[in-house]
């Protein structure tokens, strides 16, 4: 989490206080990794990062590792089109 700029959540976000696996000023983030080439992302799942960031008033997103070496982060599209319209 550090080496990405967000600070680290204690017990990965397993306290009723704070949630999520990191954030900084902006963002919640859900960090997951898995040694499969897959990954496989649940509506529930999201829904989850989304709610909890909301309550946090952070902007969602999740940071996918694969074990192929593939890093994905996902984001809502609205968060999305805010940072591609610089």
């Amino acid at each position: 989490m550090k080496e990405r700029g967000l600070i680290p959540t204690p017990n990965s976000g397993a306290t009723p206080f704070i949630k999520g696996d990191g954030q900084d000023e902006e963002w919640l983030v859900e960090y997951k990794s898995t040694a499969s080439l897959q990954y496989i992302l649940k509506a529930k799942d999201w829904n989850k990062v989304e709610k909890e960031a909301l309550l946090a008033h952070k902007k969602p997103r999740m940071e996918i590792e694969m074990g192929d070496g593939n890093y994905l982060i996902i984001l809502a599209r609205e968060d999305y089109d805010e940072l591609c319209s610089c």
